[in-house]
């Protein structure tokens, strides 16, 4: 399935919501971009996460994937203990899952924020407490841990999927953002050698897709920069993954015309679905 992010919206996350919603789009991405952008402090993130979900409930809408909110954020609560921020994840998943998501997109802290030495730690307390939280709870919602533009080392598939396959919990996954591996240097190619050597096809449970010229993180429309589309598109992870998440950002001043800019971008990835879709099915015949 292909879903828009309200990151295509450049308004604050409940009413990049609705403008969505209300524009024809029964399912989206909730997006934490939209808080930051917005200036929203920190600490009241979760009131407009959860506005954000109440208001699309309402408008008969739903949002299938939360992007939660990453690393800037989770390093504020390091201060007052890794206990305290892994609660502040706790609660935006047990939001997420009473509104029926399934797919909550993780960024896991990189050394800058916390020493070369403590990243791992951190990320496997992070990891354990939320999947046994998870499973206490008996919430459905999976946990798919982002490929970051930048920050060591969780800018490195290989070192994420070591994480992923440490733990070999089925709800526990990537969400692959092709323009941050663009920028750190995966080409379609090697993308497939890498998860196909680790046998992780399967773990790809969402796509953000975005373009940019292999330099500047511009989460631009595809075809925008220099990413190879029709290379990328031929990957078995990239047909199988169960969302496509439209994360780009529009730049013009005009809502409407980024809201019409997104009606086209999301045709046009639901043609090249169907396509590769109907293609799977007539080699398997």
């Amino acid at each position: 399935m292909t879903v828009p992010s309200t990151s295509l919206i450049n308004k604050d996350l409940v009413k990049a919501a609705e403008l969505l919603c209300t524009n024809g789009f029964e399912m989206i991405e909730l997006s934490y971009t939209n808080i930051e952008r917005s200036g929203v402090d920190a600490y009241s993130a979760y009131s407009h996460i959860q506005s954000a979900f109440s208001i699309i409930q309402r408008l008969g809408c739903k949002a299938p994937v939360i992007h939660a909110p990453w690393e800037q954020y989770l390093s504020l609560f390091l201060g007052s203990g890794l206990d305290n921020l892994i609660g502040k994840i706790k609660l935006i998943i047990d939001l997420a899952s009473k509104y029926d998501a399934h797919i909550i997109v993780l960024h896991l802290i990189p050394q800058n924020y916390i020493g070369e030495k403590q990243v791992y730690t951190v990320a496997h307390r992070i990891l354990s407490k939320l999947i046994d939280y998870r499973e206490r709870e008996r919430l459905s919602i999976k946990i798919a841990l982002e490929n970051l533009a930048h920050g060591n080392p969780w800018n490195k598939f290989e070192k994420l999927i070591s994480l992923i396959q440490h733990f070999n919990n089925d709800m526990l996954g990537l969400c692959i953002d092709v323009g941050h591996a663009h920028i750190n240097k995966y080409t379609p190619t090697s993308l497939d050698r890498i998860l196909s050597s680790y046998n992780v096809v399967n773990k790809v449970f969402c796509i953000h897709i975005n373009d940019n010229d292999g330099v500047n993180d511009t989460h631009s429309l595809p075809g925008c920069g220099t990413i190879d589309w029709s290379r990328l598109l031929s990957s078995q992870w990239f047909r199988t993954a169960e969302y496509w998440v439209l994360e780009s950002e529009c730049k013009l001043k005009s809502v409407d015309a980024c809201v019409v800019r997104a009606l086209g971008s999301m045709s046009m990835i639901e043609k090249l679905r169907s396509l590769l879709h109907r293609d799977s099915k007539m080699r398997l015949g």
